[in-house]
């Protein structure tokens, strides 16, 4: 396992955010920043004064089916034979389809975005990287339990978005 977990880079921010006195402020979390920015508000629930959510699951429901290679394969037995299949999310054409599903007028996205990205999985390691961000993200779920009701204690309004077709708004 490499040392990039929302853990250790949790524990990090939560540091430097110590550091600097800057402990009030509102946070917008996306993707990997999710589970980052969900342990810290976890610990120090007073810091936060309002809440964006995109492209980050905070509950079990957030789990389609494309998560099932991940949740009941890799969590359950991490193996070369039940990484294998999930090396396809890191291919050119899915890491495209990632920024165009569901959009309703894509051809109006740059390319620029999924070539930019692919590139990155070409560098030495990168795809192993991911490999273990993937079966780290196993702990993420462990901790919804704690992260939500944090949140709906605070009386906070959010806003979740998944995709271009999913927002969820939620007013206090």
């Amino acid at each position: 396992m490499n040392s990039i977990t929302p853990s250790i880079d949790s524990d990090i921010i939560e540091d430097f955010l110590k550091a600097i006195d800057f402990t009030h402020f509102g946070l917008y979390m996306q993707d990997y920043g999710g589970p980052v920015g969900f342990r810290i508000i976890t610990r120090h629930p007073e810091w936060l004064e309002w809440l964006i959510i995109q492209n980050t699951n905070a509950y079990e429901i957030g789990f389609t089916s494309a998560w099932d290679g991940l949740r009941n394969a890799l969590w359950m037995n991490r193996t070369p034979e039940a990484e294998f299949p999930l090396y396809g999310f890191l291919q050119l054409e899915t890491i495209r389809q990632i920024y165009l599903y569901g959009h309703k007028d894509p051809e109006i996205i740059s390319p620029d975005n999924w070539n930019m990205d692919f590139r990155f999985m070409e560098r030495p390691n990168a795809r192993q990287v991911q490999m273990d961000l993937f079966y780290d993200y196993r702990t993420n779920v462990a901790l919804y339990p704690k992260q939500c009701p944090v949140c709906i204690a605070l009386k906070l309004s959010f806003l979740f978005q998944y995709n271009d077709n999913h927002y969820y708004l939620y007013l206090t």
